[in-house]
């Protein structure tokens, strides 16, 4: 049983440039303007909230099926695995590297079929941030141990494929930052924890959340990277 989640991410540029080879899985090279969606895949089986494989499946905008790129369900080297949970209806969030170069999702270092995901500790279960190339390669060495402990990992965004944000839920949820490859984060604000979406428009970080008081809003200024920012709901928007 397989099930897409997110919104579909437009490759309006990523492609343009050729980009060497930085994961352990890679296929051909995305096509500019198609569209690419996260899916979860039970393995022919009806999907439980134990781990299940991710795929980047990448359609023409006419929806002909063009790849299917199998995320890492293995550790090799640095490379860690990327699973999702299998019934879990906030994760997936893709989104495209402000510089057009990379597409970025989340997950779980943990193995297929593996239990209790959601509410596992990040130190026992590391989020990882995926980040994958214009040729298809993946890289997957971001693997944190103390983000989104206890909670799901939404999906994740980047500037440039190296700075690199995290969201999801729980004590050690809310938005984090990240440099490639690193094991550890910073925790950006500590309220509201229960971040739904993740963006970076003209410059600025913005989150989205199911409290109220912070429906829409800024995330500091411009694209922070240290602890102790303003989480401002934006002027006029309801809450």
């Amino acid at each position: 049983m397989t099930t897409n989640r997110s919104v579909a991410v437009r490759l309006l540029a990523i492609g343009i440039i050729i980009l060497a080879s930085l994961g352990t899985a890679s296929a051909a090279s995305f096509t500019p303007g198609n569209i690419v969606v996260y899916r979860m895949d039970g393995g022919g089986v009806a999907l439980t909230a134990n781990g299940s494989a991710v795929f980047l499946d990448e359609y023409t905008t006419a929806g002909t099926l063009v790849q299917s790129i199998a995320v890492p369900t293995t550790t090799v080297g640095s490379q860690r695995r990327l699973v999702c949970s299998g019934t879990a209806t906030s994760e997936g969030f893709l989104s495209r590297s402000v510089d057009g170069q990379y597409v970025v999702l989340s997950g779980y270092d943990a193995a297929i079929a593996a239990t209790t995901l959601t509410t596992s500790t990040s130190a026992t279960v590391p989020r990882v941030i995926g980040r994958v190339d214009a040729t298809g390669a993946i890289d997957t060495t971001t693997a944190l141990t103390d983000a989104i402990s206890g909670g799901n990992p939404r999906g994740a965004t980047s500037t440039n494929g190296t700075d690199l944000w995290i969201f999801g839920t729980s004590s050690g949820g809310g938005v984090r930052y990240a440099a490639l490859g690193a094991t550890t984060s910073t925790s950006l604000a500590t309220t509201p924890t229960n971040f739904r979406a993740l963006g970076i428009f003209g410059g600025q970080l913005y989150a989205s959340a199911q409290t109220g008081a912070f429906r829409l809003s800024t995330i500091g200024s411009g694209t922070p990277t240290t602890a102790g920012q303003t989480v401002t709901n934006l002027p006029g928007f309801p809450t």
